[in-house]
């Protein structure tokens, strides 16, 4: 009688443990590589390059699974504007405003003062 209680509570705990384990979700967004790109822009700033790859390899993969996360989008088209890529800037800023309508208020000064 004991044995079988003690089989059964071992069997629910181990249930238990295994779903748990089945039921990891996804972070909400797609970083990627956006921290260590950025930390390595913010120490040496002539790689700005690798931090436009971080970004753009970010946002597609977000784009893929519908997860891009907020401030990507208008990070690389600052990005852009330092580079003297208006259009590409502007297209990156006008994106990020359809997907999070809440950059509006920030970001349409920033595209009218950029010829937008």
């Amino acid at each position: 009688m004991k044995a079988s209680r003690s089989i059964t509570r071992l069997s629910l705990v181990v249930a238990f443990a295994l779903s748990g384990c089945a039921t990891a979700t996804a972070p909400p967004f797609e970083f990627g590589n956006y921290d260590t790109g950025l930390y390595v822009y913010s120490k040496h700033p002539e790689k700005l390059p690798v931090f436009e790859e971080a970004l753009t390899k970010a946002i597609e993969k977000g784009r893929e699974s519908g997860r891009v996360a907020p401030g990507l989008q208008a990070e690389l088209g600052y990005c852009y504007l330092h580079d003297g890529k208006r259009a590409e800037a502007l297209a990156q800023f006008k994106a990020e405003m359809a997907l999070f309508p809440e950059s509006i208020p920030f970001l349409t000064s920033i595209v009218a003062q950029n010829g937008g």
